[in-house]
């Protein structure tokens, strides 16, 4: 994640007479989200306050949090095609913290999906997923259809039911971990088939998901993903439409 592409403005709306009424009502969050070099907003990104508190910016790109505890938070926006970024702000009573980010969208283009014969329309990427479920090796592969039978709202819950992986999450709707059984260990991840990080998880919904591939251990990894990072397991995403 990157920190640099926002902008932060404090804007004081509480005076002398109102300070009770403002420590009461709590702060406020409030931005928009632009793309960068095109300024154009980006509606749908999804924004995290803390551990706790989500929205998703409206057409024109824009978010808000209302009533807002006083202290520090950390404040983190993405979106699919763009780098996710974040920013550490302090919310008081009775103020708005304005900000503004510009996300990068990504340096990966997307593969066109492509037809041959009467095969059914699969990306190039998702062809590599399909191989490998298809012959059958180690791993466990999470298939669109199973996804919507399960009908979760967190990514991380998907997990719960594989064997050998460990959900653990800090606190009533903080950030989760995946991490396999044998080791305790944090796996390494792939997005689309190009290295993310672990907090992925906290960004991508069930919904945005085609297929899942789980290798919780050396044993279990095909060569083609297997790095010198990778020695604990492997956990790769795959998008909708890529």
């Amino acid at each position: 994640m990157r920190r640099a592409g926002c902008t932060i403005v404090t804007v004081a709306v509480g005076l002398a007479l109102w300070a009770h009424a403002a420590e009461a009502q709590g702060g406020t969050v409030s931005g928009r989200v632009l793309a960068q070099g095109s300024l154009v907003p980006v509606g749908g990104a999804r924004i995290v306050l803390g551990e706790a508190h989500v929205r998703t910016t409206d057409q024109g790109g824009r978010f808000q949090f209302a009533g807002i505890s006083s202290g520090p938070y950390r404040l983190r926006a993405s979106a699919i095609g763009h780098e996710p970024l974040f920013t550490d702000i302090v919310v008081r009573s009775g103020e708005t913290v304005e900000v503004e980010f510009e996300l990068v969208p990504s340096a990966t283009a997307l593969p066109e999906v492509v037809i041959e014969g009467n095969e059914p329309r699969v990306a190039p990427g998702l062809r590599e997923f399909e191989r490998r479920r298809l012959a059958g090796g180690p791993g466990v592969f999470l298939t669109r259809a199973l996804i919507e039978s399960r009908n979760v709202r967190e990514l991380s819950d998907l997990f719960r039911s594989v064997p050998g992986v460990r959900v653990e999450c800090r606190g009533s709707g903080g950030q989760c971990q995946i991490r396999m059984r044998r080791e305790r260990c944090l796996p390494f991840f792939y997005l689309n088939g190009n290295r993310a990080d672990p907090t992925v998880i906290d960004f991508v919904a069930p919904g945005e998901i085609e297929g899942i591939e789980v290798y919780r251990g050396p044993s279990e990894i095909p060569p083609e993903l297997n790095t010198r990072f990778a020695a604990c397991g492997v956990v790769v995403i795959w998008l909708r439409g890529v």
